[in-house]
């Protein structure tokens, strides 16, 4: 589900071409993920 989340935003985001945010968001939830 959580990843689902991830994916979702990730998406969005990467649309937005915020690449570094994008990293940066994607590894933080992934911390919180683990």
């Amino acid at each position: 589900m959580l990843k689902n989340v991830i994916f979702y935003h990730t998406i969005q985001r990467f649309e937005k071409k915020k690449c570094l945010e994008t990293f940066i968001f994607i590894g933080v939830l992934y911390a919180f993920a683990l």
